[in-house]
């Protein structure tokens, strides 16, 4: 709905700075995206987020194509607004985007909870897993051969 409305301020009004509109609620604008992937923006991982946010741009891409270019291909830097990454979740797998939406909080709580019953190879094991996940939901795959290491030289 918000969407429909920004798209319809900028094409059909005469608006000085799209790009200072898009800045200021693209929260709002984003709004359809985040309920077509069940989210908030207060709940949306990080995937999730630059999800919608591409998806949005690209929309925006295709409206103002449609609306102002006759069909034509009309660039959203054109009115300020930032153009779509092309590579981006286009065709990400259900399993990834599941990993990627991972409760790392809810999870590390199951492991304290389980911690008392595992012998000490199962628990650096499950502090392993749940590592791996952290660092694959923040794209910091840099810090796993760190933890690796750590394993190997029995620190942890």
């Amino acid at each position: 709905m918000v969407f429909d409305l920004f798209m319809t301020i900028i094409t059909q009004c005469e608006v000085d700075d799209p790009g200072e509109l898009w800045e200021q609620k693209k929260e709002y604008i984003m709004e359809k995206f985040f309920r077509k992937h069940n989210c908030t923006p207060s709940s949306a991982t990080i995937y999730q987020r630059e999800q919608c946010y591409q998806e949005c741009l690209r929309e925006i891409k295709t409206q103002l194509s449609i609306l102002l270019g006759g069909g034509k291909k009309v660039s959203n830097k054109d009115l300020g607004i930032p153009e779509p990454e092309q590579h981006v979740f286009t065709n990400t797998p259900k399993i990834i985007i599941e990993e990627l939406a991972y409760d790392t909080e809810e999870q590390l709580q199951l492991n304290d909870e389980r911690a008392a019953t595992l012998k000490e190879d199962q628990k650096k094991v499950s502090f392993f897993v749940h590592f791996s996940r952290v660092c694959l939901r923040y794209h910091t795959f840099f810090l796993i051969p760190l933890f690796e290491k750590l394993i190997s030289d029995k620190r942890i």
